[in-house]
């Protein structure tokens, strides 16, 4: 199969809001915040993961600069959710959710499989039993496809084909490698 036929095939089984006419407006930030929150965590992430790849490992003084502006900023976006949750927020005053529902609700499912993802990843390291191993990777996959459906209903959002997402990412990587730019940040690198 083919990520073209993939992404028809499972943009087919899509049952998400397409209208919020009946959203008032501590929804609407609530979606928000939930967004901006998911935003800070993976950028958290990120940096832990840069760490492997680029410090071998060690947190450097740097990245962990870093890491505190983001687990402060996550905290304090975190409390904005919790305004939300309990209709103390005003952020929603100057909002467009009906332009981008669909994205909104693909993006909130992608970051949430992906944590289910990263969730059973880390049973990995707390045990040492085959049988449980064997298990948890047949849970990953799991996850994996439930990823790649919400990658594939996110694509469609935005009048993409996943197999020229793909192209380009690919065409990106090497233009990165070509430059020996592969390791560090920014898009644009």
């Amino acid at each position: 199969m083919n990520l073209n036929d993939y992404q028809q095939d499972a943009v087919s089984t899509a049952q998400y809001p397409v209208s919020t006419s009946d959203f008032d407006e501590s929804q609407t930030a609530l979606i928000y915040q939930a967004l901006w929150m998911a935003g800070f965590v993976g950028n958290i992430c990120n940096q832990v993961k840069k760490m492997l790849r680029d410090d071998n490992g060690v947190l450097t003084e740097d990245r962990k600069q870093v890491l505190d502006k983001l687990i402060d900023s996550a905290i304090q976006s975190l409390g904005w959710l919790g305004q939300s949750i309990n209709k103390e927020s005003n952020v929603s005053e100057k909002l467009n959710l009906d332009e981008c529902i669909g994205l909104c609700y693909t993006s909130l499912g992608l970051i949430g499989e992906a944590g289910e993802f990263c969730d059973k990843a880390k049973h990995l390291m707390e045990t040492d039993d085959e049988e449980t191993i064997i298990k948890i990777k047949e849970d990953l996959c799991d996850e994996l496809g439930d990823v790649e459906w919400y990658v594939a209903s996110s694509a469609k959002e935005l009048d993409r084909k996943l197999d020229s997402i793909c192209e380009d990412n690919l065409a990106k990587l090497k233009d990165r490698e070509e430059r020996n730019v592969i390791q560090g940040s920014g898009n644009n690198r």
